[in-house]
Order: structure tokens, then C-alpha cells, then sequence
């Protein structure tokens, strides 16, 4: 039977792919560029204090008058780089890469989630009670006359965060519940969600920084820790330090948590489910 979820999976995972190509792609570039130069100063004697990198941004102040055709525009700062900081730069340019990249793929699996709640829900209207969409039809009136778009308006009113979307796969799905954490990659995709979803937050919101607040760190092992979100303690918190082998282990295992779930709610509805390669 023709399954309407395979269209949804196939674009996270063209997403993913296309970023982690990406991702991959600069890294080897950047490689190939260290090593080429490092190399040409060495055999043509130059010292590494030489090197010089630097941009600057302008802008310009709206409220002044301009005295001519010509605007005025003032330097408010640079970035400027010397000698082994270049190369140790470099280095920073890929992580801060590799994080961005691991954030952007966290956010295209919003986005598959959130599709798919919305689908499951067309394709099985009564999977929620009555009450809930009362709830959502008196209090989102404007929205809930919108026939068209009912179920995304309903979906996004009744589950707001990633966690209540989960929770209700739980419920639609006894296959999406029962392996969760039990399962052939002995993997707990509760805890690693969990921690997935606070990793991002940090990469946008607090350059890198997991606060001291946000767990019980007494009760995390260290080692689950150092394969999916390696790191150092800091003053202000634990400081994420990606290389590309964490950037591949997490988004393999975004690809596996949306197998699941396409995999669990398409049994429920006896789909075919797409092949693999």
C-alpha cells in the first residue's frame, strides 16, 4: 500500500545528507589548506610569524546627513589574526562548522516531526479526544475556521514542544514506545533526545555552553557524554567541542530516531514501508 510518509522521510534525509556532504566538504578543503601551507613555508624558509589575515565591518550612521553623493561609513572594529593564531583559527572555523551543522540537522528533524504529527493526525482524525479539539477550537477561533489548514494549526496549538509530539507517538505507537530504548543499536533515544534538544540551545543561544543548571551532572555517564557530546568543564558551564566523527555519530542518529518513528506510525496504518539500500 502506497505510504504518504515516505515523501516526508526521503526530504529529512536529502537534508541531512546535503549537510553533512557540506560539512565535510569545507572540512577537507580546510585540511588540504593547512597542510599545503604549512608545508610552503617550510620549504621556502618563511617564518609563520609572518602571516597576516584580517577583515573589518563598516557601517554607517542613518541620523547624519550625508555631505555629498559620497556616504560616510566608519570602521567600529576588526578581526585581525598573526602568525600561529592563523592556523589555530582554522581549527575554531571547523568547529564552530561542526556545530552549526549537528544545530541545523537538529532543526530539520523539528521540521520531520512536526510533519509528521500533522499527517498522522489528517490521516486518523479521531487519534485525539474531542475535548482536545474543543480546547483548541475555543481558544484558537480564528485559526480552527481555517478548514485548510486545521491539523497544522491544531498541531502547533496542542503541541508545542518536541517533547509533547513524542509523547503522543508513544501513544499512537506500542512499536515506537517499546523501542525507544529498547533496541538492536542498544541505544536510549529518551536520554540522547533529551540531551540533543539542550545541545542545540547551546550552540545558538549560549555560544557552546551547556550551564551547570540544566542536569544533574552527578548522574550522567561520562562516557555517553564523550561519544555523542564531548566537551570541558568551564567556568560558566561545559564547553561543546565537536570533530567531524560527533557530527557523523549524531546525525546517523537523527536518521535512525526518523526511521523509527516514519517505521512505527506507518505500521499502524499497515503502509509499505520504503526500502533500503
Amino acid at each position: 500500500m502506497h505510504n504518504p510518509y515516505d515523501q516526508n522521510l526521503t526530504i529529512f534525509f536529502a537534508k541531512l545528507n546535503a549537510m553533512f556532504g557540506s560539512f565535510q566538504l569545507l572540512c577537507n578543503q580546510l585540511n588540504s589548506f593547512d597542510n599545503w601551507y604549512s608545508q610552503s613555508l617550510l620549504k621556502n624558509g618563511i617564518s609563520p610569524d609572518l602571516i597576516r589575515a584580517g577583515s573589518c565591518l563598516l557601517m554607517q550612521d542613518v541620523t547624519e546627513k550625508p555631505q555629498s553623493l559620497c556616504r560616510n561609513k566608519y570602521c567600529v572594529g576588526k578581526f585581525e589574526i598573526k602568525g600561529d593564531e592563523y592556523f589555530k583559527h582554522l581549527n575554531d572555523v571547523k568547529l564552530r562548522e561542526a556545530s552549526w551543522c549537528i544545530s541545523q540537522a537538529f532543526e530539520a528533524f523539528e521540521r520531520f516531526l512536526n510533519n509528521t504529527v500533522i499527517l498522522t493526525h489528517k490521516l486518523k482524525p479521531d487519534c485525539v479526544t474531542e475535548k482536545k479539539k474543543k480546547k483548541f477550537e475555543e481558544k484558537c477561533k480564528i485559526n480552527s475556521k481555517d478548514k485548510k489548514n486545521y491539523f497544522v494549526n491544531f498541531t502547533n496549538f496542542t503541541y508545542r514542544s518536541n517533547i509533547k509530539k513524542i509523547n503522543f507517538l508513544k501513544k499512537f505507537s506500542t512499536t515506537f514506545k517499546q523501542n525507544l530504548d529498547n533496541n538492536y543499536s542498544l541505544r536510549n533515544f529518551n536520554d540522547w533526545f533529551t540531551f540533543f534538544s539542550e545541545i542545540r540551545h547551546a550552540i545558538v543561544h549560549n555560544e557552546m555552553v551547556i550551564k551547570f543548571n540544566k542536569f544533574k551532572w552527578e548522574k550522567i555517564n561520562p562516557r555517553f557524554m564523550d561519544k555523542y557530546f564531548p566537551g570541558n568543564l568551564s567556568e560558566n558551564g561545559y564547553l561543546l567541542h565537536f570533530e567531524s566523527k560527533h557530527v557523523r555519530l549524531n546525525l546517523e542518529s537523527l536518521l535512525e530516531f526518523s526511521f523509527l518513528i516514519y517505521k512505527s506510525v506507518s505500521y499502524e496504518f499497515n503502509y509499505d514501508i520504503i526500502g533500503l539500500k
